[in-house]
């Protein structure tokens, strides 16, 4: 069921400041879940996530609001392309995969070459509209994570930044065009990003701000056309923070209050806004949206608490989607609309 709440926010000064002009949420739960947890958005405004009823589930839900079931049960999308193809993990007793699902709801398992061994994972991070996904593989076996491409007819390509002296590269992004963004963790465990091109050459990038201490560096999370980048960085002092980089260079640090912790990106859209969480120095959970003009704005549900809002998602017309909390600890899913 639906709730449409028109409301100006309050932040408590804890909390990033500043708040739009009359957001429009839409609030909503698969019907007779108890629970509703949002984790992908695409370009038109439809969302994938994962709900509590009986035995639980997964779900496609158009901008219109009608749901479709993910069936078989057992997949976890966090990704869906305009054409509401999704993608993400599936999950048994041998290991975790990806999957590659219709607009329908069903879906098909892959596991990336090499995957195999103890306990392998192949982990879906981003989809194309073309259907193209990238992500990363390996296993628990003593195979470090590596990145990897799957193309739209299901052909692979694999890759590992400085294979013989990593503990792991994380193919996190990708552009429409293909290119890949992620990041690696060097023989000194220093994190830097990376991108790879479409001749499959592989860049390093280093923030000048990131530390090069061990798990100091820089970890990119999203992309777009104009290959802006955003993502965290810990300073050499130990910090974690939120950045946006510009594709001339420029690195722009999204200033959340001072002694914010576990802070996720997780959006950056075309115009180049950047969404995500935190926590705040009390450990309470906190949403933040960067503008395209430099704002900074708190996106928190109204009907939220300070267990959190949680948005998964920002597309280029300024909406938003994620999960909130209740006061009974329940999740919910919302649409954020400018």
């Amino acid at each position: 069921m639906n709730r449409i709440v028109r409301a100006a926010l309050l932040f408590a000064a804890v909390s990033v400041q500043g708040a739009a002009a009359d957001p429009e949420y839409v609030e909503f739960d698969v019907p007779g879940a108890s629970n509703t947890w949002v984790y992908g958005l695409n370009s038109k405004g439809d969302t994938v996530g994962d709900y509590l009823a009986g035995g639980g589930g997964s779900f496609i839900r158009t901008k219109k609001g009608v749901f479709t079931v993910i069936t078989p049960s057992g997949a976890h999308p966090h990704l869906v392309n305009r054409k509401r193809q999704t993608s993400g993990v599936f999950s048994d007793s041998n290991g975790a995969y990806g999957f590659i699902g219709a607009a329908d709801g069903t879906w098909t398992s892959f596991e990336a070459p090499g995957a195999q061994g103890f306990h392998p994972y192949t982990a879906p991070t981003a989809i194309t509209d073309t259907g193209a996904i990238a992500g990363y593989f390996g296993n628990n076996g003593g195979l470090a994570a590596q990145g990897f491409i799957r193309r739209p007819l299901g052909k692979f390509v694999t890759f590992a930044v400085d294979e013989l002296h990593n503990f792991g590269t994380f193919a996190t992004a990708m552009t429409e065009d293909g290119l890949v963004y992620g990041y690696y963790l060097d023989a000194d465990s220093v994190l830097h990003g990376f991108s790879r091109d479409l001749q499959g050459a592989i860049s390093p990038i280093d923030l000048r701000e990131a530390g090069r201490g061990q798990l100091q560096g820089t970890k990119i999370a999203a992309a777009n056309a104009s290959q802006t980048i955003a993502g965290t960085y810990v300073d050499a002092h130990g910090q974690q923070h939120a950045f946006l980089r510009r594709s001339g260079g420029k690195t722009i640090t999204i200033g959340l209050p001072t002694g914010s912790m576990d802070i996720t990106v997780t959006g950056l859209n075309g115009t180049n806004a950047v969404v995500g969480f935190y926590q705040d120095a009390q450990t309470n959970a906190h949403s933040f949206l960067r503008t395209p003009d430099g704002q900074l704005l708190s996106v928190d549900e109204p009907h939220g608490t300070h267990w959190g809002t949680f948005p998964y998602g920002i597309n280029d017309k300024g909406v938003i989607a994620g999960s909130y909390l209740d006061g009974s600890m329940n999740s919910h899913g919302f649409i954020r609309k400018p």
